[in-house]
């Protein structure tokens, strides 16, 4: 697939292998995408999931911006 191809849900996709399996690199290969693409991926996810999390408990941090940020993106 082309760069910039994969729709959200084919990313979340991808995270949910990612977790599941333990190896970014396997699913990767499987997806023909990059391991540091799917590493990103993942990462993001983490930091969404960090981001949700601070706001469900009312925390938001010492940086506003930065967690509204994250909480609106989840592409590239």
């Amino acid at each position: 697939m082309a760069r910039g191809q994969f729709t959200r849900e084919q990313k979340l996709q991808i995270v949910r292998e990612v977790l599941g399996t333990g190896s970014t690199s396997i699913v990767a290969c499987r997806h023909s995408i990059r391991d540091s693409v799917a590493g990103r991926w993942v990462r993001k996810f983490k930091e969404l999931c960090g981001a949700f999390e601070n706001v469900r408990r009312g925390v938001v941090g010492g940086n506003r911006r930065s967690t509204a940020h994250l909480l609106l993106r989840m592409s590239a």
